[in-house]
């Protein structure tokens, strides 16, 4: 039974209860699921597993580092030699995207591509999408002797 702490007197059951407030921001909460890795940490991953010199995630933007996770976790699946290295206009962009999806599809990988916020480099689009080629390449077999080159 409830009591009211300033009368003594039993509380009014019928009034609606708040639930307690949280005292920790719900950003700074722990969200369960998959790992999010950190930017400092994903450029250091790309830049080791294919021997790379990435300074930012957003270096990305191009596709041309996806093409190649993607012909890492799934050989075969996409045509390298289209790729579009140094593609930095709006078109090749776009053409390195289209390669990739072509690729997932190949490989019955069910994954939208924000091919508009890539395309513009923006550090979220950037940062989510390395996210998930992270979380799919540590869920893809061991590929040690893969060979960016």
């Amino acid at each position: 039974r409830l009591y009211n702490s300033n009368s003594g007197k039993p509380a009014d059951d019928t009034r609606q209860r708040t639930p307690p407030r949280s005292t920790s921001h719900p950003m700074l909460q722990q969200t369960p699921g998959p790992k999010r890795h950190g930017r400092k940490e994903l450029v250091q991953w790309l830049n080791a597993t294919l021997a790379l010199e990435l300074q930012a995630v957003e270096d990305t933007r191009n596709g041309a580092v996806a093409c190649l996770l993607l012909d890492r976790a799934r050989p075969g699946s996409i045509d390298l030699s289209k790729v579009d290295w140094a593609a930095d206009a709006h078109a090749p962009v776009l053409r390195n995207y289209k390669l990739l999806q072509a690729g997932l599809a190949r490989a019955r990988v069910d994954r939208p591509v924000d091919v508009d916020g890539l395309t513009r480099g923006t550090h979220r689009a950037c940062l989510e999408f390395m996210q998930w080629f992270k979380r799919f390449s540590d869920a893809t077999p061991c590929l040690d002797a893969y060979d960016p080159a």
